[in-house]
């Protein structure tokens, strides 16, 4: 059976022009996990490029970690939808190459989806977490699943081939610098909610105690 997957994309700036980044994930239709993910800061730019960007994005995504599947765009960008679909012209000069990249990149049949904004939660996250992290850090960043890479400039159709062509054929991830046959370190986080506990200031966690969550906490 042929994998169906949604892809979720947005992007925004703080300024409109301003400091922008995108969010873009890969989420399978079947079992409604997500494949894959990346947000990213992308130097200065508007709301409109920023969601270009995003959809960017999640077709690379898609091409690298769901090749083959049936795929649908999500966006609540209605002029990325809309233009995409063909449905409205393009007469922004710089939207309009960034569309051609992403007509490049998307698969031959698919579906093109707008979606009131509270359905794209996740994107949006992805977008204001790459936005949040180079505001503390002062530098490009990337996060996600799948970290990608930060540039302040697009990169034409010919200077993504000729990177294709020039990519060693052992990859590493980004922002890992450890030697190419080391394993990474995963670490896993967690937190517990809100429990009565929480709400009296008591410790607990250890020695047999474990607090149910109450109605803020399951929130």
């Amino acid at each position: 059976m042929t994998q169906r997957v949604v892809l979720e994309a947005d992007g925004g700036s703080r300024g409109n022009p301003g400091p922008a980044s995108y969010g873009a994930l890969v989420r399978d239709v079947a079992t409604g996990t997500v494949i894959a993910s990346r947000g990213a800061t992308i130097g200065q730019a508007t709301n409109n490029v920023a969601e270009y960007r995003g959809l960017i994005g999640a077709l690379e995504l898609a091409r690298e970690h769901a090749p083959g599947a049936i795929v649908e765009v999500r966006m609540d960008s209605k002029l990325v939808i809309e233009q995409m679909a063909g449905r409205w012209r393009i007469k922004d000069v710089r939207l309009r190459g960034l569309a051609e990249r992403a007509s490049a990149l998307a698969p031959e049949h698919v579906t093109w989806t707008w979606v009131p904004r509270e359905q794209n939660v996740d994107a949006d996250a992805l977008a204001n977490e790459a936005l949040d992290e180079q505001a503390r850090t002062g530098q490009p960043a990337v996060v996600g699943v799948v970290a990608g890479v930060v540039d302040d400039e697009f990169p034409s159709p010919h200077e993504v081939a000729v990177a294709d062509h020039e990519k060693p054929s052992t990859s590493i991830g980004a922002g890992w610098r450890g030697r190419l046959d080391s394993d990474p370190t995963v670490m896993v986080l967690l937190r517990h909610g809100v429990t009565a506990s929480t709400v009296r200031r008591l410790f607990c966690g250890s020695g047999g105690s474990d607090p149910g969550l109450v109605d803020e906490g399951r929130e």
